[in-house]
């Protein structure tokens, strides 16, 4: 079903079908205007990247049997600034959460086992609530991997080309 509203430019508010019980990814991605997103109570799963880039998105409303939230999920919902965790959520995956500069997190609920790395990453969380992070879930604060590229300069088959870009990638670096 995935990216069913992706790219949607008019949608500002929305409401999916209750017979949904997991969220595909991309489902709701990049729309303009999207501002309220609610989910049906038998929603258990949010997918990878299900919500990701909704940079006007303000408040989601999350089922209350939601166990999994996927990695990036909500990733760059900027806007994003009211969303209640559910008791009996379970897992909160990689950079679920990340660069929601507007979000403000004050409850954790007690059923959260899991909660990978970078998933608040760029999230407000309230003074108590980051202290319990920093002790239960270290690595959720973190930026995440940074991975730099390896670049193969004996594949070029212009040997001039390759001593430009290796001096240029090199200036780069350093």
């Amino acid at each position: 079903m995935g990216c069913k509203y992706c790219h949607c430019l008019s949608l500002e508010k929305l409401a999916l079908s209750r017979s949904l019980k997991k969220i595909e990814k991309r489902i709701v991605s990049y729309c303009g205007k999207l501002k309220y997103l609610e989910l049906p109570d038998e929603v258990h799963v949010i997918t990878d990247q299900a919500f990701e880039r909704n940079e006007f998105l303000e408040e989601i409303a999350l089922s209350k049997d939601l166990e999994i939230i996927g990695k990036e999920a909500f990733s760059k919902c900027y806007s994003l600034e009211r969303l209640r965790l559910n008791d009996g959520l379970k897992r909160i995956k990689y950079r679920a959460f990340y660069n929601c500069y507007s979000l403000c997190i004050d409850y954790l609920p007690a059923s959260l086992e899991v909660v990978e790395e970078a998933a608040f990453y760029g999230v407000q969380l309230s003074e108590e609530i980051r202290s319990e992070v920093e002790v239960r879930f270290p690595l959720a604060l973190s930026p995440g991997q940074q991975y730099e590229a390896e670049v193969d300069f004996d594949s070029f088959m212009d040997l001039a080309q390759n001593k430009y870009i290796r001096q240029n990638y090199e200036m780069l670096v350093t």
